[in-house]
């Protein structure tokens, strides 16, 4: 055995013991109820939508498409699972599949442009288009390859990178009728639309090229002006402005073509960043020379709808089987970040016409949005036994609803001490929405030591305010909450506070933790007695931190944003004090060893993963940790921009997990290895999934069965967590690339 596998066998032991009965495994869990209005709610925990874009695709080769939905808050993918029944809408929620994407930003469509039945992905990149192959099978899991780092097309005598803008939805299908993709994306100034025809057909025979060439500056020989309203028909786009009566128009377009009047050619359906409504322009020329004939706003209310769209602002239609009928629905969402309706956005026109010659009736007006814990935009939970029946209660604040304000939602567990169920009660808990406040981060704690909850709220100025509970201290009392005290002890933070209350210095006094938009805690101790708190013992305004920058902590990812936007969440687990923190970018950042031997506070709490969970929720992540299903493991609900929030279960980690134990008809060999490796597992149909130790995932397997052999070769040397599931046993290892 030679000295540099000794070393590096030594360095992996001694990793997994120093992690041993710290780091905490998150199952994601959708299992929990959660009702409202008396409905139970399908996908609760599935994160919420802002504004989605919608593609179908089988991500899991089942044989069905499911919908994997791109939302531009966050740039957050959610895959929704198609059960598979026919005529009927029925999803859930597939997290391990949208791990497998490669980054995406602003827009995102799927399309099989290479005729091999798999939707392939192309998105927003640097002005253009990336492409991804889809090379995944039933095999091996849902794989991408990039294939074009930026789509090119042929303007005049050079191929040059073909223009989207990151505003628009550019709509990529089948022009020309020819069997390969084409993109018809709104040109530099916005005014007309260009044709990029894909060659690929007539220079090759077949479909599985990306070669474009610009055949019309022009496509339907009509111009969009200034505003949503202003469609000119038979214009040249030859005038100064490209066409643009009045100058340039402004950028954000949504381009859906379809064949509605069944004729053959291209129609299409355009939405506006200056409108609410889809405009209809109808193709009566060919497939290659379009010729817009006619247009009517207000698409579709002349198909079998009762009302239009109308959503604010700029909706973007989508074309999508949703219900297993073989006919393609219509799918309309908002698409203008921080100016569109965020919650009951997402319309659904079922086709009760044909694929080739649609037509739509409207069902509803939240589709998928209703299936979800949904506060419009941003969520923030708390936990806290608000009626004080022995069951942690979840309240959620939020940033604000649609052109409303910030709220508390109150969910009361209706379950068990360890299968919870929660229930909407309210809104607007304390009526928080008379405060006119924005960005609502709860926290709960006794702060006058009469053994009851109060709550503090943080909130965009940076101040944080004080809601005493008056209530009797009785089993089964719920809280009340007197007029708030607001600006409480002068604590500001820069701006965004997010308080959490505890006892951090172990005094036995409650002290109050702040996040902020700049990415750090600030600590505030508790100088005061019991039931007379004092956070300011020198009454300065703002109150000076009595340590800055606690522990060291800092969620900034210069390579997003000079903000960070921490938001804290404190428990025990083990006996040992942990932290939880949410940021900006979404990665919850776990720290432990706050304290030193002596119960002192450490000046640098040990970072023991920036993305703790491996998930990635979206923007903006807030995370409440607490043990809810009653098993001494902490579990984590976390919240994101989108409105949201995913819950997971705690589990021992895999490093207290003996990684020996797997049965022994799992082998993996060899182990070191270098560029290949065997797993096997005797008469067993199982995944793997392999990641790294910052948790990204590596590669997945899907649906192995006995014996898979997986390469390493593009793998950097070092430790890595290979994951065994069938059924509901999940066994973990650890693998070493020697070199």
């Amino acid at each position: 055995m030679n000295l540099r596998f000794i070393i590096l066998t030594i360095a992996i032991n001694l990793y997994f013991f120093s992690i041993k009965a710290q780091y905490i495994d998150l199952i994601r869990n959708d299992q929990f109820l959660v009702i409202e209005n008396t409905d139970t709610l399908k996908l609760a925990w599935g994160g919420a939508l802002n504004y989605p874009q919608f593609s179908a695709a089988d991500v899991n080769y089942d044989g069905w498409n499911d919908l994997v939905v791109f939302d531009r808050t966050g740039n957050k993918i959610t895959c929704l699972i198609n059960q598979g029944i026919p005529g009927k809408p029925e999803y859930s929620i597939g997290d391990v599949y949208r791990y497998l994407f490669p980054p995406v930003t602003d827009w995102m469509l799927m399309a099989d442009y290479n005729g091999d039945g798999n939707q392939d992905l192309f998105h927003y990149w640097n002005g253009s288009v990336q492409v991804h192959r889809n090379t995944g099978n039933a095999m091996i899991g849902l794989q991408f390859t990039l294939v074009k780092e930026q789509l090119r097309s042929q303007y005049s005598i050079n191929p040059i990178p073909l223009y989207v803008s990151s505003a628009d939805i550019p709509s990529i299908t089948d022009v020309d009728g020819d069997g390969d993709l084409d993109i018809l994306t709104f040109n530099f100034l916005g005014g007309c639309v260009e044709f990029h025809q894909n060659r690929s057909m007539e220079l090759y025979g077949h479909r599985d090229s990306l070669v474009f060439t610009l055949r019309s500056d022009n496509w339907g020989n009509f111009v969009e002006g200034t505003s949503a309203t202003d469609i000119f028909l038979n214009d040249s786009c030859d005038a100064p402005s490209g066409g643009i009566p009045g100058g340039m128009r402004h950028s954000g377009s949504s381009l859906l073509a379809l064949d509605m009047d069944g004729d053959g050619d291209k129609d299409l359906v355009l939405g506006d960043i200056g409108a609410n409504f889809l405009t209809y322009l109808r193709n009566d020329g060919t497939p290659i020379q379009a010729n817009i004939g006619a247009y009517e706003f207000n698409f579709p209310q002349n198909y079998n709808a009762t009302l239009p769209v109308n959503l604010t602002t700029f909706p973007a239609a989508f074309y999508v089987d949703v219900n297993n009928d073989s006919k393609r629905d219509l799918i309309v969402a908002p698409n203008a970040p921080e100016s569109s309706e965020t919650s009951n956005s997402v319309w659904r026109y079922t086709n009760v016409g044909t694929d080739t010659q649609p037509n739509f009736k409207r069902l509803e007006t939240n589709f998928i949005q209703g299936e979800m814990i949904d506060l419009g935009e941003g969520a923030f939970p708390a936990w806290v036994d608000y009626n004080r029946d022995g069951l942690l209660d979840l309240v959620i604040g939020n940033t604000k609803y649609f052109n409303g304000t910030g709220q508390l939602s109150l969910y009361l567990n209706t379950g068990t001490a360890s299968l919870p169920q929660f229930e909407l009660v309210t809104r607007d808990l304390a009526g928080i929405s008379s405060l006119t406040l924005t960005n609502i981060v709860p926290a709960f704690g006794d702060l006058d030591g009469d053994g009851d909850a109060d709550l503090l709220i943080g909130e965009t100025s940076g101040y944080i305010h004080y809601f005493e509970n008056i209530a009797p201290v009785a089993p089964n009392t719920p809280a009340v909450y007197a007029p708030p005290i607001m600006q409480y002890f002068n604590i500001k933070e820069n701006s965004f506070s997010a308080p959490a209350i505890v006892d951090l210095n172990l005094d036995g006094l409650n002290d109050i933790v702040c996040g902020s938009r700049l990415g750090k805690l600030n600590y505030y101790q508790n100088t005061g007695t019991a039931s007379s708190p004092n956070f300011n013992p020198t009454a300065s305004n703002p109150a000076i931190p009595t340590i800055a920058q606690l522990g060291g902590v800092n969620v900034v990812d210069l390579g997003i944003s000079s903000s960070g936007y921490s938001v804290p969440s404190f428990f025990q687990y083990n006996g040992n004090w942990h932290l939880a923190v949410g940021s900006l970018k979404g990665g919850i950042h776990h720290y432990n060893q706050l304290h030193d031997g002596s119960n002192q506070l450490n000046t640098q709490f040990n970072l023991l993963n920036n993305n703790w969970g491996f998930m990635y929720p979206g923007f903006r992540s807030s995370p409440a940790v607490t043990d809810i299903t009653n098993d001494n493991i902490p579990d984590l609900v976390v919240g994101n921009y989108a409105g949201g929030v995913n819950m997971y279960i705690g589990q021992a980690g895999f490093a207290e997990l003996n990684t020996n134990s797997s049965p022994s008809t799992v082998q993996v060999f060899p182990n070191p290895f270098s560029n290949q490796f065997n797993v096997r597992f005797i008469g067993k149909s199982f995944h793997v999934t392999i990641r790294d130790l910052n948790g990204r995932i590596i590669q997945t397997c899907e649906n192995a069965y006995q014996e898979v052999v997986l390469s390493s070769e593009n793998w950097a040397p070092g430790i890595y967590l290979l994951e065994i599931t069938f059924g509901s046993a999940r066994y973990f290892l650890k693998l070493v690339r020697s070199n």
